[in-house]
């Protein structure tokens, strides 16, 4: 694996412009997480009430490089992850360095990383994704192959964050449908942030997203507490769950929106297995 930083200082994302330009490597897949850094090595959770005690870790490396882009499918192939966040400090980004290197280290040179230090808002988003999208163009990457990640979720946001948190997502998609005639609009995902079953998981950010959430909200009540109370959701658990919801329609409908419009970012998925699930080619 092989890790880069650099400061971005423009907001038309020059450095990041100058860095395509000046890279030789032919990337297979192109993962681009915003917000995803490392903060602390444990995270806590509000519900349920049980597992307010138990110690929890974070699994901010697999929101930088998840699963599926860790272990690229063919044998000589490479992906590319970007990672832009504000690390603050030059110590921050250090720090998430060393962190990637002690959780990667078994991945060779597989996965190319990019640490952007960089402040992102809905007034310089378009910048960045105009420089990536023209990027992935130039290369042929396949659109199914290329995937954006929004992880910018604030527990406790201030007057400041929760501007950020609500404004970003919906600048993320508009910017993305006006670029290259919207053919990566349906490759934004969302996470579900700091919600205890749906922890390792991002959800296609599609425009009606976010109305669906509360009936989703309904399962980790109504389902997961009776299925897998002290444990994250997990797809092996998936057959379990079906055979709960087969009598219940409403639950049976918004199980079904899930699986086809939700990843686990700690699991490896094949590019066959995506392209079985609307939506969801990586």
């Amino acid at each position: 694996m092989k890790i880069e930083s650099l400061l971005e200082i423009s907001d038309d994302f020059s450095q990041l412009e100058s860095w395509f330009q000046e890279n030789t490597w032919t990337f297979s897949k192109v993962y681009v997480s915003f917000g995803s850094k490392f903060n602390a090595h444990q995270v806590h959770f509000h519900y349920p009430d049980r597992i307010k005690a138990h110690t929890h870790y974070t699994n901010a490396a697999y929101q930088m490089v998840p699963t599926f882009i860790r272990y690229p499918e063919q044998e000589d192939a490479v992906n590319l992850a970007i990672v832009i966040d504000d690390f603050h400090r030059p110590e921050s980004l250090q720090t998430n360095v060393t962190y990637l290197n002690n959780q990667l280290n078994d991945i060779g040179i597989s996965v190319h990383v990019l640490l952007i230090n960089k402040n992102v808002s809905s007034q310089n988003i378009h910048s960045c994704l105009r420089s990536i999208t023209d990027y992935v163009e130039r290369n042929n990457v396949d659109p199914h192959n290329v995937m954006f990640a929004n992880y910018i979720r604030f527990q406790h946001p201030n007057i400041h964050e929760a501007r950020l948190e609500e404004r970003i997502g919906p600048a993320m998609r508009s910017s993305l449908k006006s670029l290259w005639e919207g053919k990566y609009a349906d490759r934004l995902y969302k996470w579900y942030g700091a919600l205890f079953y749906y922890y390792n998981y991002i959800y296609l950010y599609d425009g009606v997203a976010e109305i669906r959430m509360s009936n989703k909200l309904q399962l980790q009540s109504c389902v997961f507490e009776q299925i897998t109370p002290n444990s994250h959701l997990d797809p092996s658990e998936y057959d379990t769950i079906e055979h709960f919801v087969s009598n219940n329609s409403h639950f049976r409908h918004v199980w079904d929106d899930f699986k086809k419009t939700s990843i686990n970012i700690t699991k490896f998925y094949t590019f066959e297995y995506l392209s079985s699930h609307k939506n969801i080619k990586m």
